[in-house]
């Protein structure tokens, strides 16, 4: 049976920034931002640009359900793709 990791761990912050670095690159995380992530990779949005990036989120969804539209009546994805995104 797994046992949680209490033991080992213990919370030292909580609502403060999280910094996270790598050779390549360094991203800071701060409470209210949003995480957004697929099978492609993880994003942050800064919270202060969530009212900017709204727009461009319904235009996604709108060239989305275009392309499920074009693909269910034959298209491939790579042309509904080049097509509608």
């Amino acid at each position: 049976m797994l046992q949680p990791p209490a033991p080992l761990l213990k919370v030292a912050a909580v609502n403060v920034p999280v910094k996270l670095q790598s050779d390549e690159q360094e991203a800071e995380i701060r409470p209210g931002d949003y995480i957004i992530a697929d099978l492609n990779g993880v994003v942050v949005l800064p919270a202060e640009l969530a009212e900017q990036a709204l727009p461009l989120m319904k235009k996604q969804v709108e060239a989305d359900d275009q392309m499920a539209v074009a693909i269910k009546g034959g298209m491939s994805f790579s042309e509904a793709s080049k097509k509608f995104r």
